[in-house]
């Protein structure tokens, strides 16, 4: 890097940090275990990854190990393109550099199959000989020992999952393809009680613990069959009044994956065209929760709890043309009479069109087993901008770890 590389402000919209950056964008075939390592003499290393497609951060870090000025990230790639980014952990290192990729399949491991009402005994591996949450999960970075099982329901369900023991863990739950959809932790006693909709198919259950030793327990899935929900006819622009009642349906049965056991009162609007929608609520007598659920898979699209009493629920991007479920429900037990709203923009410029990182230093292999070297003393540059995509996972500061939207300006901490 030299005083003429890319900038941190290049890379970053918006910034006014003038620090050197470097970028090297690479790709993978199959889905594994990534390393990349940044090393320098001249100046403490600071890596960052990200998804080439999206830019959404995958991790950052500024140390190989303690007292090291090298930095090294490990994380579950599946196929696709990746760009890391090179600078320094003050923000005025120069000079060169080396980036090293290499990757590895991830960890095989026998899973207990779970079947409907009987409890499955569960173990932790000793050592580091078992499986880690990065041999399973999309992007993650953590080596915490698993014990996994595997779920496959024949078609779409609600199922409990309850694990017994001084556990002091979590229960995650992995979809088909490697995306972490649920996270359950465990009550003061140890125990996890969840239960959530799920969609036919492959499911893992991975069963972390923070307990030492590690405890055996017993997990058992409990599955019933969905109710139907019966949901009011709305049109865009119209103020609806309506009551939350403590019979309604829960959240959880309205939408794959979300755990939330509150009623929800629930809408259904048509999309004739292409566009983002936008519901508001507004309650005197409790805070709403909202959620919108593509009816054609049955997954949240978006939710979350709107400010105080009165608020409004902005999805990420444009959806398209079909049915949506809108769920009110609040974040505790209360209910009430509340008004909703529902507005519709379309979208413009047609279909989504992916951001790329321009510029970027281009290193494919076909050998991901020992991609080469690569020595840096210049540096490729580009924005990295979010997809026009409904994504529900934000993009982050990676400095600050708070979400961009809520980032004015990016700029590194001194």
């Amino acid at each position: 890097m030299t005083a003429s590389s890319c900038r941190w402000l290049d890379v970053f919209v918006p910034s006014d940090d003038p620090s050197p950056a470097a970028l090297v964008r690479f790709s993978m075939d199959t889905r594994a275990v990534g390393q990349v390592d940044l090393r320098s003499t001249l100046f403490d290393a600071f890596l960052v990854l990200f998804n080439g497609r999206t830019g959404a951060l995958i991790a950052g870090n500024g140390n190989a190990s303690t007292g090291v000025r090298d930095s090294r990230i490990l994380a579950h790639l599946p196929p696709g393109e990746y760009v890391a980014m090179a600078t320094s952990a003050d923000g005025s290192g120069l000079g060169a550099f080396t980036l090293k990729f290499g990757s590895e399949a991830p960890r095989k491991c026998d899973a207990a199959r779970l079947t409907a009402g009987e409890a499955v005994n569960g173990t932790f591996p000793e050592g580091d000989t078992g499986c880690r949450l990065i041999d399973y999960m999309n992007f993650t970075t953590l080596l915490t020992p698993v014990a996994p099982f595997t779920y496959e329901p024949a078609e779409g369900s609600m199922v409990g999952l309850k694990v017994e023991s001084a556990l002091s863990g979590t229960i995650r739950v992995v979809s088909p393809t490697g995306q972490e959809v649920l996270r359950g932790p465990a009550d003061r006693s140890g125990d996890v009680n969840i239960e959530f909709r799920v969609p036919a198919g492959p499911h893992t259950v991975l069963v972390t613990s923070t307990a030492n030793p590690r405890p055996s327990f017993k997990v058992t899935a409990l599955p019933r069959a969905v109710l139907a929900c019966p949901a009011d006819a709305v049109e865009f622009g119209a103020e609806v009044e309506s009551v939350l009642t403590s019979v309604e349906c829960k959240v959880s049965e309205i939408a794959n994956y979300e755990p939330l056991p509150t009623p929800a009162r629930t809408f259904r609007v048509k999309v004739t065209e292409r566009g983002t929608p936008r519901v508001r609520a507004v309650s005197a007598e409790f805070g709403p929760f909202l959620a919108v659920v593509d009816q054609s898979t049955m997954n949240a699209i978006g939710s979350g709890a709107v400010n105080g009493n009165s608020g409004a629920l902005n999805l990420g991007g444009p959806v398209e043309p079909g049915e949506y479920t809108i769920a009110v429900s609040s974040l505790g037990m209360t209910v009430g009479a509340f008004k909703l709203q529902a507005t519709f923009t379309p979208a413009s410029g047609g279909g989504i069109t992916p951001p790329v990182i321009a510029n970027a230093a281009s290193f494919d292999s076909p050998d991901a087993q020992a991609w080469p070297r690569v020595t840096r003393e210049d540096s490729y540059c580009g924005p990295i901008t979010r997809m026009e995509a409904n994504v529900r996972a934000p993009v982050f500061n990676w400095r600050t770890m708070l979400p961009l939207e809520s980032t004015s300006i990016i700029r590194r901490p001194r």
